[in-house]
């Protein structure tokens, strides 16, 4: 360092040695000005220092780690809280070992290697205590020291993923129980439109879907039919067998009914020993085939310990003056009419014949 004369300080390189000259020793010297080197030098430092320091204070572990001897070239303080050193240095320490799975370092190096950077790459690190966290761990590659480097940002997420743990349980538990739970509503929803004798559907349910199916049938001209049933004598089959007898043939007209009907048709158990069939999109002379088809089937039906059986039936098909009430007193009163002119019968009533 060296003063001008005007008082100005510059940086000199001064390279000197004696010679004779003149027959006297004396000192040669070459100077060389290396000012602006040296402000370049001490700018760089301070500069070194002061990513240092926003280092020191980054509210993640920071590591700088040679990539061929895995050691640790620089470390915060973070850094060294979760290595459990709270002094002291992690300087010279293998990295591998922070690595729950040593294998992680080499994949991860390998992935910037081939992609470039690697942004929070979830791994398993060991932490202070020798407990294992889950962080989220950013990292690419920088000249370090005169050697290649890995510099590495680490955020513990283990609490956030417990969180994430519990939440997915919970919602997972919230799901079982919806599932349960509308099983269970659907069950109920059952139970409250069927028959629980034959499963067929309840009376109350019947209207529900009638007065649907009638605006239906209305509003695109369709036609819509109606099938009233009626056991012949069924009196007589509890008096002589048992109420438990009576059951098991409403159980099985109710099967064998069922397995000659369209998913689009209703069967309801409309009361006792009546049952109803409301069959939608179709005319009244295709309707009368099926009743007649039922009867017969149901009269030649074999039932275990009991004589054959027969049942009587009224089909109507809808009037555009029909409320629900007239709809169905009408099919009741072919099914009087069938009863009337000696049972096991169809008896047929268009929509003109108004109950």
């Amino acid at each position: 360092e060296m003063r001008s004369q005007t008082g100005e300080t510059f940086w000199v390189l001064l390279s000197s040695r004696i010679i004779e000259f003149g027959g006297d020793n004396v000192i040669y010297s070459v100077t060389s000005n290396i000012t602006r080197m040296k402000l370049a030098e001490d700018a760089l430092r301070l500069s070194e220092q002061k990513l240092r320091d926003l280092l020191e204070i980054a509210p993640s572990a920071i590591f700088i780690i040679g990539v061929d001897d895995g050691r640790v070239l620089f470390h915060n303080r973070l850094a060294r809280v979760l290595s459990g050193v709270e002094e002291g240095s992690l300087i010279g320490l293998r990295a591998p070992d922070f690595f729950a799975d040593p294998l992680d370092r080499a994949l991860l190096i390998e992935a910037i290697q081939r992609d470039g950077p690697v942004k929070e790459r979830e791994l398993r690190i060991r932490t202070a205590p020798g407990e294992t966290h889950w962080f989220h761990v950013s990292a690419t590659l920088v000249e370090y020291e005169g050697q290649t480097a890995m510099f590495c940002a680490m955020l513990d997420i283990d609490e956030r993923r417990q969180t994430e743990k519990q939440l997915e349980l919970a919602r997972s538990e919230t799901e079982s129980a919806n599932r349960e739970l509308r099983m269970v509503n659907m069950e109920l929803e059952q139970l409250a439109s069927t028959d629980r004798l034959t499963n067929a559907f309840n009376r109350r349910h019947f209207e529900e879907v009638a007065l649907r199916e009638m605006s239906r049938a209305r509003r695109y001209s369709l036609p819509l039919t109606l099938i009233m049933i009626d056991l012949d004598h069924f009196k007589s089959i509890n008096d002589d067998f048992g109420h438990a007898a009576g059951d098991h043939v409403l159980v099985e007209l109710t099967q064998l009914v069922r397995t000659h009907l369209r998913s689009s048709d209703v069967l309801a158990r409309w009361g006792g020993e009546e049952f109803v069939i409301l069959a939608t999109s179709t005319a009244l002379e295709e309707v009368t085939m099926l009743a007649e088809k039922l009867r017969d089937l149901f009269e030649h039906h074999e039932f275990a310990d009991l004589r054959p059986l027969t049942f009587s039936a009224g089909v109507t098909s809808l009037s555009f003056r029909d409320t629900l009430d007239t709809f169905i007193r009408r099919a009741d009163k072919a099914l009087y009419k069938a009863k009337a002119e000696g049972r096991n019968r169809v008896v047929s009533l268009g929509a003109e014949a108004l109950a």
